[in-house]
């Protein structure tokens, strides 16, 4: 124990329980400091066939595609020569 002054008089700081009286304490209340653990998942399942349907592609727009991506698809010819 230790002695302070509060308000100009001299007063005791208590030492607490002791550790054992805790640890029990602790082990017969054990809920009261865990909390339990929460999980949650969700899944979201898509395929093609679900969104084909709703989407409507106009010749227009394929060629219009094509003509932006024409470079992605063509291959300059090469050649080798065998002497």
């Amino acid at each position: 124990m230790r002695a302070i002054s509060r308000f100009g008089r001299p007063s005791r700081i208590s030492p607490g329980p002791p550790t054992r009286i805790l640890k029990k304490f602790y082990e017969d209340n054990r809920q009261i400091y865990t909390a339990p653990e929460y999980r949650s998942l969700a899944i979201m399942s898509i395929e093609p066939k679900d969104l084909a349907a709703k989407i409507q592609v106009s010749d227009a727009d394929i060629a219009s595609a094509y003509d932006a991506h024409k470079l992605d698809y063509f291959t300059p010819e090469t050649r080798r020569s065998c002497r």
